[in-house]
């Protein structure tokens, strides 16, 4: 029986050979951390483009604008402005701010959503299990569940990877901190 043929996919791109180890080493990590798994066979495969970070490593986004973005509806979910997270945390006399590692990919996905979310590499494909870098709505998706989780703590403003917290005192803050 012959393979199926993708429904929508693009050939990998070619990235420089020195960036192939740095890739290599963040999708062992992605693979461990059980955030990809290498497939045969998708009905979708959209190129990577590798982020260098501040550090030298690189992150793996897929470059969605010619697959899956297509077709998905933007979320209307805001994002808030500056002045609005500004606004919540007036009043606070102590501050703490926590950056979430790998953001979006705490996300599990569905099935279904995790298959046109696959990616190509130079090594092959990647199903993922978790949401990912490049996909468009994923800012907004993001933002309407952390605001969702942390809504009944006072205090407590996410914005995107990253979440703020204050309180009136140093106690008040320690015991946001740890609910948070």
């Amino acid at each position: 029986m012959d393979p199926p043929i993708a429904t929508i996919g693009i050939k990998t791109w070619n990235v420089s050979f020195a960036l192939q180890p740095k890739i290599d080493t963040d999708l062992d990590q992605l693979i461990m951390q059980g955030v990809f798994e290498p497939v045969i066979h998708t009905s979708w495969a959209t190129p990577v483009v590798p982020v260098l970070k501040p550090n030298g490593s690189v992150r793996i986004c897929g470059d969605y604008k010619f697959t899956v973005n297509k077709a998905l509806k933007q979320d209307l979910h805001p994002v808030p402005a500056i002045n609005q997270l500004l606004s919540a945390l007036a009043g606070g006399k102590g501050f703490a701010k926590l950056d979430l590692a790998q953001a979006y990919q705490q996300l599990i996905v569905y099935d279904k959503t995790a298959e046109a979310q696959t990616i190509i590499t130079h090594r092959g494909a990647f199903r993922v299990k978790r949401l990912q870098f490049g996909i468009s709505v994923a800012p907004e998706f993001f933002q309407h569940f952390m605001e969702k989780m942390l809504a009944r703590i006072p205090g407590v403003v996410p914005y995107l990877d990253d979440v703020v917290i204050t309180g009136l005192s140093q106690e008040k803050l320690t015991e946001r901190l740890r609910e948070v």
